[in-house]
């Protein structure tokens, strides 16, 4: 390694057998390390699974897991960063119920949908998890005899009655439904609860080119090493 992953300066000289230190700005890293991480990065790039990363690269499966926590962080901190400094009102907005595909073909998992509120300006798209609405509604049935009948009416009036503004049948948050939905098939169940972070996961690859993202993911790593 040549130049400080910090400050590009290029004198740097050997702290330890495993560190490097920037004579410039004096910040200290392992290059081992940081070539693992990268190539973790990559992984998660190719939307391998945390088992299948770790097994590709011959890394403890713990390890793995928490260098992707952590980049889904960055990747959500990033879009929240992106959304307050752009400029631009958005021009088309949809609203969006979530359910794996496992459970599409059930009425009675209905209850189970993730509410999304989707924007778009130019063909930037940003994501929100909406409140549950479901689970008063869930409550009020349970010991309904015709809840997968109430369900699929509820169904209906949720579509019916959401809030949407598109300009076209085929427009780009429709687009990005289809491939959120796409996307959450690799991942062999998401608790409710971690839903954001795979969408706002989904929401960065969708937004940007694979070498853009690379980019981006390795600058925000550096930034935070």
């Amino acid at each position: 390694m040549k130049q400080c992953l910090f400050c590009n300066a290029s004198k740097l000289y050997t702290k330890s057998p495993t560190q490097l230190r920037c004579v410039t700005c004096k910040r200290t890293w392992s290059v081992s390390k940081f070539q693992r991480d990268a190539k973790v990065i990559d992984a998660f790039l190719e939307n391998q699974t945390i088992e299948q990363c770790s097994k590709n690269l011959n890394l403890n499966y713990i390890t793995v897991k928490k260098i992707y926590h952590k980049l889904r962080l960055l990747v959500c901190n990033y879009a929240q960063k992106s959304y307050l400094n752009q400029s631009k009102t958005f021009s088309e907005y949809d609203e969006f119920y979530y359910l794996p595909y496992t459970k599409q073909k059930n009425a009675r998992f209905f209850l189970d949908a993730v509410g999304i509120f989707g924007m778009v300006y130019e063909s930037w798209i940003y994501t929100l998890l909406l409140p549950d609405q479901l689970t008063p509604f869930k409550r009020l049935l349970q010991d309904n005899s015709t809840l997968e009948e109430d369900n699929e009416a509820y169904a209906r009036y949720l579509n019916h009655h959401k809030v949407t503004h598109v300009k076209s049948f085929e427009h780009r948050l429709g687009i990005f439904w289809s491939y959120f939905e796409t996307f959450m098939c690799s991942f062999k169940g998401v608790k409710k609860e971690n839903i954001f972070y795979y969408l706002k996961e989904a929401e960065f690859k969708f937004n940007y080119t694979k070498e853009r993202q690379k980019e981006i993911l390795m600058c925000l790593w550096r930034e935070n090493m």
